[in-house]
């Protein structure tokens, strides 16, 4: 009797075992997928700010120009396919962009804001900066980034 009742004990013991191990192994697969899909969700988040600061930087208008508007993405990020929508309405209103990336798993990311599309600086005479019509943004002295982290490295440390 006692030994039956140990063989008993071993096989129970051996199915809570694999059971066990099976669910181990089960949540560690999913554990890596779903450490695989934030690295997807970060890169996709970083494309997007990089496309949207070159729009802003180049300005709706001129961005066909400066990249091709759809395509695969730049190294390390080749996998990435990314589409820009701009949408331009009346000359001095804002322009729609939207920008969608699509993950290697199939996934799409997208954005949409409003750039303001804006005269050339060069291109303001002082007529119109009088009148109120175009202002000029450009600060009266350049900041020197240098002394300002070195008064900030001063002030925190004293």
């Amino acid at each position: 009797m006692q030994r039956g009742f140990a063989l008993i004990e071993v096989v129970v013991a051996g199915v809570v075992l694999a059971i066990g191990l099976a669910a181990v192994v089960s949540i560690s697969s999913q554990a890596l997928s779903m450490q695989r899909r934030g690295e997807f969700d970060v890169a996709a988040a970083s494309i997007l700010d990089q496309l949207l600061a070159e729009a802003l930087m180049t300005g709706p208008d001129d961005f066909s120009t400066y990249r091709p508007v759809a395509g695969p993405c730049d190294a390390p990020w080749e996998d990435f396919q990314y589409e820009v929508i701009i949408t331009v309405g009346d000359p001095g209103s804002p322009a729609d962009v939207s920008v969608l990336v699509k993950d290697p798993i199939g996934r799409s990311h997208s954005v949409s804001t409003r750039l303001a599309t804006r005269p050339e600086l060069s291109e303001i005479d002082e007529g119109d900066l009088d009148s109120g019509e175009a202002r000029d943004r450009r600060p009266e002295e350049p900041l020197d980034r240098e002394m300002r982290h070195e008064q900030l490295e001063g002030a925190s440390a004293g």
